[in-house]
């Protein structure tokens, strides 16, 4: 158990559930549409192996700009398995590529896109990024798609994420008109029991916080869908736009839209305002919900991993040595089935990942969903 005064939320892929086919597939199709507006050949938009997607996109991989691979890391930055397009890179070539062991060191995680260098996929908001990649690397392969250098691809596509994601303006996005037409093509209403929690946790004198890096528009769309009208009466305070994980670094203050609703700012000045020192933070994101809740603003954090039910079928919390060590089950039809293209997402080739490893360092409840990570909060 961890005791918490205050608990802080991520929204998507914590609070928010989405259907993982239907939402990969509208993050591949809307970032696609965006790429071609940039000048790209129209052969990307809807390519043979789209209904792969699951099976190619891996939760942590990262894009090398000069390489034009997609990598997998352990957690001493040996590379365990690379892509190039839909091939698999040889244990040979990483080796003439990267040295013996092959080894790529990443400088800076807080940059989910370092010009000339990287583009991380990290978290399942990632996968059109991730494919759209992986996707225009194959294409070109096959002489039916251009794109220039490798960096000038990754960078590309990179511009396109931030057009389709741009919630100001409608006429950049193609994913936000997409998504508003029907939202519960994509999200799967949260479980009563759940929302039971909350309200336990709050009547019991917790403080709960959302703090997402969506806009207001989308969180409001999102929780009205999974949670009701009355959403925000699930929080005492609701934080959008929070820019994670510059939330733990900048010094910017809220901008106050009202009483219980700020946008931006940063950890301290949350901290400030709340009045309390006992926080947690329960989440997906490595970086901005992991890693730098913990190691910058010294919270407790309590991390959420879908995969842990993908490959396990463990449900709620578990420690490393029974995730580790339980035996691999079958993926069905609403999960992601990396496991055949890319290995573990815990240990592999008797190496812990890379992320994995980051995960257990910085983690004090780790969960395979959110029920887990909220039961875990000491009364």
């Amino acid at each position: 158990m961890v005791d918490a005064d205050v608990i802080c939320l991520d929204a998507d892929y914590t609070l928010i559930k989405y259907k993982l086919a239907e939402f990969f597939e509208l993050q591949y199709k809307s970032l696609a549409k965006c790429v071609v507006k940039l000048g790209f050949s129209e052969s990307l938009l809807n390519p043979p192996w789209l209904g792969d997607m699951n099976k190619y996109f891996f939760n942590g991989s990262l894009a090398d700009l000069q390489t034009g691979y997609i990598l997998k890391l352990a957690e001493d930055n040996t590379i365990l398995r690379a892509y190039y397009g839909l091939d698999e890179v040889s244990q040979e070539q990483l080796i003439e590529t990267y040295g013996n062991p092959p080894t790529y060191n990443l400088d800076h995680l807080e940059l989910v896109f370092e010009k000339e260098k990287h583009f991380m996929f990290i978290t399942q908001f990632y996968a059109g990024g991730a494919f759209v990649f992986l996707s225009g690397i194959e294409l070109n392969k096959r002489g039916l798609l251009e794109i220039g250098s490798f960096s000038n691809w990754g960078e590309k596509v990179y511009i396109a994420s931030n057009m389709n994601y741009d919630h100001s303006n409608n006429d950049l996005s193609e994913f936000y008109p997409e998504f508003f037409t029907n939202p519960g093509k994509y999200l799967i209403r949260q479980s009563e029991e759940v929302k039971e929690e909350l309200r336990n946790l709050r009547s019991s004198g917790k403080k709960i916080v959302l703090v997402t890096n969506s806009c207001h528009e989308y969180s409001e769309i999102v929780f009205q869908y999974e949670y009701g009208d009355d959403w925000m009466n699930f929080f005492d305070l609701v934080v959008s736009d929070a820019g994670k994980p510059q939330f733990y670094l900048r010094d910017e203050e809220f901008e106050i839209l009202d009483k219980t609703h700020m946008k931006r700012g940063n950890h301290r000045a949350l901290m400030m305002l709340i009045g309390c020192q006992n926080y947690i933070f329960i989440g997906d994101h490595y970086v901005g919900d992991c890693i730098a809740p913990k190691s910058i603003a010294r919270w407790n954090t309590a991390f959420l991993m879908e995969e842990i039910y993908y490959e396990k079928r463990i449900e709620g919390v578990a420690s490393a040595s029974e995730i580790e060590e339980s035996e691999r089950c079958l993926a069905d039809s609403e999960t992601v089935d990396y496991y055949e293209k890319w290995g573990s997402a815990f240990v592999d080739k008797g190496k812990r990942t890379y992320w994995w490893d980051h995960i257990l360092k910085h983690s004090s409840v780790i969960s395979s969903n959110l029920l887990g990570c909220l039961k875990a909060i000491h009364r």
